[in-house]
């Protein structure tokens, strides 16, 4: 496995229909950290506030180790080119029942300082986002990995637009209409609201 590195998913990566087809990905815990809608620019979909990871004393978040080839490196790189590489404690991972061994280099891709900061109107999060996000814990995880996820992350304070009609994300996956009131339910009680 010294050919690989583990990546640790907390977002839309959790959902293997982001992935590449046939990368192998571990489902666990990983500790000393937290979510955050902290990560507000221009991206190439518009002025918007993405999804960090940072540390967070007793916290915990649930996400995935997403095995690939170290040659592969540098195109993850360029993908998460608002932030910044960080190697990951072997012992913060805790996979979920009995998982096939990882590869010892784990990092988690956290948001660059001339990115860091909250979201707002003018830089709200991307529902299309969400969805896929949610729909990749609501199926490895049902509905508790939903709640998990919401109660988790910080900056619900942060405003979602309204893209389901014509998601904006690239990434966008197709949800049904269950999903979507379970989603929407979870999230206006954290206190999430919505902007057209």
């Amino acid at each position: 496995m010294t050919d690989m590195i583990a990546v640790f998913g907390y977002g839309s990566l959790v959902n293997q229909a982001t992935l590449p087809p046939g990368t192998p990905s571990i489902p666990g815990t990983l500790s000393g950290f937290r979510r955050a809608w902290r990560i507000a620019g221009k991206t190439p979909i518009g002025h918007t506030c993405g999804l960090t990871a940072e540390p967070a004393d007793g916290s915990a978040i649930r996400g995935t180790l997403i095995l690939y080839p170290r040659s592969e490196l540098a195109d993850l790189d360029e993908r998460e080119w608002r932030y910044d590489r960080h190697d990951l404690d072997l012992a913060a991972f805790s996979p979920d029942g009995d998982a096939a061994a990882a590869p010892t280099t784990r990092i988690v891709y956290r948001v660059k300082r001339e990115h860091e900061r909250w979201g707002d109107e003018d830089h709200p999060v991307i529902q299309s986002y969400v969805d896929c996000v949610l729909r990749g814990y609501f199926e490895r995880w049902g509905v508790l990995g939903v709640r998990h996820f919401v109660e988790t992350t910080a900056g619900w304070q942060v405003p979602i637009r309204r893209d389901r009609a014509e998601p904006r994300y690239r990434r966008a996956v197709r949800i049904t209409a269950e999903e979507e009131d379970l989603f929407d339910r979870i999230l206006a009680e954290a206190g999430a609201r919505w902007i057209d």
